[in-house]
């Protein structure tokens, strides 16, 4: 999985730490989901299928509560498998996985509980499209994450300033 922190002056810092965690989460999250757009678009034109549930199902949300994940601000971008997506199968298909037939391997049990009698009889090739569209984009959602940034600033200080009296040019 792949971090990434962006860190300004000392002065934005310190106004960020000024805010609540639940302010900056929320700011953070609309931010990187919105910044996180071009990925998603470059995996869903790199998704093996043109049709069907695994293009559909990539887009980006948000990885939860502060005290659930310990994360500000975190978004997953990649195939989605709740509310109505079906995009279970995208690591398969990412990754590349062994064909089974006949039910489980062996000290893996199956839906059906069969237990160890199955066998593999091939292997479906990795078909990559999350991590090119990620190293395609990454620079882009960078910059984006950074104007985004830039603007819900600037906005925040101009209430700010307006509501204590201060006139910003």
């Amino acid at each position: 999985m792949m971090q990434l922190s962006v860190s300004g002056v000392k002065e934005l810092d310190a106004m960020m730490r000024g805010l609540p965690s639940q302010v900056q989460h929320r700011i953070l999250t609309a931010i990187h989901k919105k910044a996180a757009e071009p990925l998603v678009g470059a995996a869903q034109s790199l998704a093996p299928f043109k049709k069907g549930l695994l293009k559909k199902s990539i887009g980006a949300v948000s990885g939860g509560s502060i005290q659930r994940t310990g994360e500000i601000g975190l978004v997953t971008v990649g195939p989605r498998r709740k509310g109505g997506y079906e995009g279970f199968h995208g690591h398969l298909i990412e990754r590349g996985h062994k064909v089974v037939v006949g039910g489980s391997l062996p000290g893996n049990k199956s839906k059906t509980g069969r237990d160890g009698k199955g066998r593999v009889v091939g292997f479906a090739p990795a078909i990559p499209f999350m991590e090119p569209a990620f190293k395609a984009t990454k620079g882009i959602v960078v910059s984006r994450i950074q104007t985004e940034f830039a603007g819900v600033l600037w906005r925040y200080m101009k209430r700010t300033l307006k509501k204590s009296g201060t006139a910003i040019i």
